[in-house]
């Protein structure tokens, strides 16, 4: 039996989301969010948390490098995810016979 989300999309990982609704959810941001919205996003939080701003703290530091970790993975998550829709598109279009 295949699990899904609730987007539809298959849960590869276990747990209840698939990747593209986990990395949302690691940002704060829900199902349907646009481009800009995810890239803004992962812009704010990547400022506040960023581990330079902690330099001073090492227990704070050390936390602001997990979290930029889990927020660079999920915005690469988005992306890749973004870069495949468009390539099935722009594939979908193409035919050799035009």
């Amino acid at each position: 039996m295949i699990d899904t989300c609730t987007c539809g999309d298959v849960i590869t990982k276990g747990g209840t989301r698939c990747d593209r609704c986990d990395a949302l959810h690691v940002l704060g941001l829900e199902y349907g969010a646009r481009d800009d919205e995810i890239k803004d996003t992962y812009r704010t939080l990547a400022k506040v948390w960023h581990p330079d701003r902690f330099q001073s703290d090492k227990k704070l530091k050390t936390t602001a490098e997990g979290k930029l970790k889990e927020f660079n993975s999920a915005f690469q998550v988005l992306t890749r995810s973004e870069e495949r829709r468009v390539g099935k598109e722009c594939r979908s279009r193409w035919s050799p016979y035009h």
